[in-house]
């Protein structure tokens, strides 16, 4: 089998130029969202399959948020490239700006997700190239890209029970509590240094100069998150 060469992020964006004429529009005398959407999901695979140079489907497309109307007769700019690569999924993002023909004022007016399945001859998923960020600005997308996707895993797990999501949300909060507890303990370690661990925890007996360091420590971050600890505590369910 070949080894599947990296690519970057360049290699297969692409800008995509509309003008928005009377049948593209609804009774307002705007796009229609639907017109705009398939105008996305175009571009978009355009992009998947330069990257996979496979046959793609769409898997899913995010929540679309339109951020203004775009009027009859306005140049539409579509611009795509590839955020993020798993084993056989890419996710291309896509920015939608609008220019007013007569003024050239461009606007930003929406940016859509989506995520396409590369497949093999017999229809069934395929391995892609690995992405390489190339800028500072593709690590970034790479990283939300990354982000994006955990989230999307996390809802498709959306049938576990109640008690099951929550047990899961306890444990997320737990760690970051544990990570800013230390992380406090060394800044008051600084400010006092015969201050101990079980000083921080207990939360008794504590010097004026450590209760200012706890309650003022990244804007009451820590504080935020045994709020949210003890809120969802109050939803478990009474212990039989």
């Amino acid at each position: 089998m070949d080894e599947i060469q990296e690519k970057t992020p360049a290699a297969s964006s692409v800008t995509m130029s509309q003008l928005v004429l009377p049948p593209n529009t609804n009774a307002m005398g705007t796009i229609f969202g639907g017109t705009l959407m398939s105008w996305v999901d175009i571009i978009a695979t355009i992009v998947a399959a330069r990257h996979a140079r496979k046959a793609v489907v769409t898997a899913s497309m995010d929540s679309m948020h339109f951020l203004g109307p775009i009027p009859l007769g306005a140049f539409v700019y579509l611009h795509a490239r590839v955020n993020f690569v798993s084993r056989t999924s890419m996710e291309v993002g896509v920015r939608i700006e609008s220019e007013d023909p007569l003024s050239g004022t461009l606007e930003h007016k929406a940016t859509a997700y989506t995520t396409f399945v590369a497949l093999d001859e017999n229809k069934r998923p395929t391995p892609v190239p690995p992405l390489i960020p190339q800028t500072q600005e593709d690590q970034r997308r790479y990283e939300a890209g990354k982000k994006r996707r955990a989230l999307r895993r996390t809802s498709e797990n959306s049938k576990k029970s109640p008690q099951e999501i929550l047990s899961a949300k306890m444990e997320v909060i737990q760690k970051l509590i544990d990570h800013q507890q230390k992380k406090l303990f060394h800044l008051a370690q600084e400010r006092i240094p015969e201050i101990t661990a079980e000083d921080i925890l207990s939360g008794h007996d504590f010097p004026k100069l450590a209760q200012d360091v706890f309650f003022h420590y990244e804007d009451g971050y820590l504080a935020g998150l045994m709020a949210a600890q003890m809120n969802l505590r109050s939803h478990e369910r009474p212990s039989n």
